[in-house]
């Protein structure tokens, strides 16, 4: 049992430093590689290079140990080196806790601060200096335990106040999630003190056997302190990458070693000795089989590791995928997409307030909103997106601002953003995520940022996908009705020769047979019917030759007053006649468009809305401005509304269709024309109900909107605009 012992521990000494070496230079690596670095994270990164520097020292020094078998320069030059990382450990580790809680909770005076970090370091360089010269000037081949005993009194009074630092910040903390989280962190801490005491104070490394592992184990957790800050305190997602592949490995590797030294090894020399067998061969298989079952063993042992150390990730990994087949579907209205986004977010994580923001920027550096959850002009997001831009940082955190930062501040404030995610498109700064306040936690953990740095990764694929689905539905529709318009445009030329002409031709000659009659002939009624008959069908077939034809337009300053003026002295005798009141409430309104295009949507309007109350009621014409959801472009909405019987529920989906009619004398093309006279000037018409009756609402814009506007507009016509 010595000798396997004499085997097992070299290689569980020199396996335990090197993997250590290379997680601390990984995370020293990951750590100088971050960008915007603050104060307290240079002297994190110090205090990691003092725990590389002891492991690594400690590792050639053994090394060096075993290749020479004796003591030799290069083991006494990396034992002083290994006994300068640990004596700095303890003293940066305080170091470090004083500069986190400074950062994040507290803020200390001046000279409470030096004081503290003076009381930190003047014993540490006394402790060192003395042994070292020491060791120097007397050239002793003293071993590097015997220099480390000289600080194990200093170095566990520091791992003391490390701990009360840790319990303290635990017990301060008011946040249950945060406080959860960190009491691991703290029970952990406790451990390594625990251990540490007992081994150095309690003097029980020197119990035989026993004493060199629990040595060794007390070094490896004092030099996991690094590791256990950079993920406890400050939350680097990639830590979870180097620790759990790096560990997972040398786990693996030492127990296939010891594995092979302690069992294998001795059961074959037994074999070999009493049975005569040639045991190489069953050696060589039974190495066959460990390494078949490598990979099997390596994936219980991540899951194994995922459950005991990062079950939170697992979290966020389930929200993530379940968010990303909620939001991973197109819509035909890129707000409607935000706002079930938004919604998605918020839902999910228990967010109260979650917005979303897309922006482009003009070529004059202005810039114009294309999508929002929020009601904002660009000046309301201005500051933040600036800020963005020259400090680019992943997320922006109320946190992360100085005193300077008050407007920024303010608009955060106002959106209800605690952390801002920016969104980028290739490389343009495109939009923003924006987290408002939280149940528990406000600022985000590295697993969240990145869980919300992928989501908006899949925002924009979504966005894309939703542009590209609606300019393929916009080119098909399109089609669809330039075909049906060509198709409409020969019927109409037929009709227009083979019906218009016989209709002047028969008109003709009763109007002669008519004039013929005497005044008190019985035949003169039925003729005048016949002669009103033919002046309907006229006219329905001009409707369908003016619906087919295209006309141009000549936009010009008119006043939507002056128009509804117009409007209305052409409707009073129709509207007399069927017992309707007018009533006209409209603003002046001053807009470029075609007045003949306007005065003719206005007249089928409200026609139609006379029409529809044959027993008389009211007709209501109403204008005034209104801005669009995003606040990019301003309107002039006209309403009409009337109290006859409205459109029943299955057919308001139809009533924009060519020839859809409800009437037994329409010809169904007045609202269709409406529509394609408003889509002509960029306008857009919705329908709802007035209860009872009916409420059109017609929106033109005061401006030519742009191209992402106008695709807007193109959403559902049958329901009020709700911005």
């Amino acid at each position: 049992m010595p000798k396997i012992n004499e085997m097992i521990f070299p290689i569980f000494e020199i396996f335990s430093f090197l993997f250590l070496s290379v997680l601390q230079i990984s995370i020293l690596f990951l750590i100088m590689k971050r960008k915007n670095r603050q104060h307290n994270e240079t002297i994190f990164a110090f205090f990691t290079f003092a725990a590389f520097v002891w492991n690594f020292s400690v590792f050639i020094s053994h090394i060096s140990l075993y290749l020479y078998t004796q003591v030799n320069v290069v083991e006494q030059i990396f034992s002083i080196t290994a006994t300068v990382g640990f004596t700095m450990l303890h003293p940066l580790a305080v170091h470090t806790l004083i500069n986190f809680i400074e950062t994040r909770y507290l803020k200390l005076r001046i000279y409470t601060r030096y004081a503290a970090l003076s009381a930190l370091y003047i014993p540490t360089i006394y402790f060192f200096l003395y042994p070292l010269v020491q060791k120097i000037m007397m050239l002793e081949n003293s071993p590097r335990e015997n220099l480390l005993a000289q600080f194990s009194v200093w170095s566990s009074i520091l791992l003391v106040i490390s701990w009360l630092i840790v319990v303290k910040l635990c017990r301060s903390l008011e946040d249950e999630e945060e406080k959860n989280f960190l009491s691991i962190f703290d029970w952990l801490v406790t451990s390594v003190l625990v251990i540490y005491l007992a081994t150095f104070i309690l003097n029980i490394r020197s119990v035989p056997h026993v004493g060199e592992y629990l040595n060794l184990l007390s070094h490896i957790l004092v030099s996991l302190l690094p590791t256990l800050f950079c993920y406890y305190l400050y939350r680097y997602s990639y830590i979870e990458y180097v620790f759990k592949r790096g560990l997972i490995y040398t786990v693996l590797g030492s127990f296939i070693i010891v594995f092979y030294l302690s069992t294998i090894a001795p059961f074959g020399k037994v074999m070999e000795k009493h049975l005569s067998i040639n045991f190489r061969i069953l050696q060589g298989m039974l190495i066959m089989v460990m390494v078949f079952f490598f990979d099997t063993l390596k994936k219980k042992l991540l899951e194994l590791f995922n459950r005991i150390f990062f079950r939170e990730n697992l979290y966020f990994q389930t929200i993530i995928s379940n968010l990303s087949k909620t939001i991973n579907q197109v819509h035909m209205d890129i707000d409607d997409l935000l706002d079930y986004t938004a919604f998605s977010i918020s839902r999910a994580l228990k967010i109260r307030a979650v917005s979303i923001i897309l922006f482009h920027e003009q070529p004059d550096k202005s810039l114009s909103i294309t999508g929002s959850t929020l009601a904002i002009m660009p000046e309301d997001i201005k500051e933040i997106i600036n800020y963005i831009k020259v400090h680019k940082p992943r997320v922006l955190s109320r946190y992360h601002l100085r005193e300077e930062d008050v407007e920024i501040f303010r608009q955060m404030k106002n959106i209800k953003a605690f952390n801002v995610i920016p969104i980028y498109q290739e490389s343009e700064l495109v939009g923003l995520l924006n987290i408002g306040k939280r149940p528990v936690r406000n600022h985000l953990i590295p697993e969240e940022e990145e869980m919300f740095l992928i989501l908006v990764n899949q925002i924009i694929t979504t966005i894309e996908n939703t542009k590209l689905a609606r300019e393929k539905f916009a080119l098909g529709r399109k089609m669809y009705e330039s075909e049906k318009l060509s198709s409409l445009g020969r019927l109409s030329a037929s009709i227009a020769h083979e019906v218009k002409n016989p209709l002047s031709s028969i008109k003709l000659i009763t109007q002669v047979m008519k004039e013929d009659l005497d005044s008190d002939d019985p035949n003169q009624e039925g003729l005048g019917i016949i002669i009103q008959e033919i002046d309907r069908l006229s006219r329905v077939v001009n409707q369908l030759l003016h619906f087919a034809r295209p006309r141009s337009y000549a936009e010009e300053r008119i006043n939507i007053a002056d128009v509804i003026a117009n409007v209305t002295m052409l409707i009073k005798h129709n509207a007399r006649r069927n017992n309707v009141e007018i009533v006209v409430e409209v603003d002046p309104i001053e807009l470029y468009c075609d007045q003949d295009a306007l005065m003719e949507i206005f007249l089928n309007l409200t026609s139609n809305a006379i029409q529809s109350m044959p027993q008389g009621g009211k007709l209501e014409i109403s204008s005034y401005k209104k801005k669009s959801k995003r606040h990019v472009l301003e309107y002039c909405v006209v309403e009409i509304c009337d109290n006859g019987p409205g459109v029943p529920v299955e057919e308001r989906d139809k009533i924009f269709e060519p020839f859809y009619t409800t009437k037994q004398t329409g010809t169904g093309l007045g609202l269709a024309i409406v529509k394609r006279r408003l889509e002509r000037i960029k306008g857009d018409i919705r329908f709802a109900d007035n209860h009872p009756g009916a409420k059109f609402s017609v929106r033109i814009p005061l401006i030519s909107p742009n191209e992402d506007e106008v695709n807007d507009l193109g959403g559902n016509k049958n329901e009020e605009d709700s911005a």
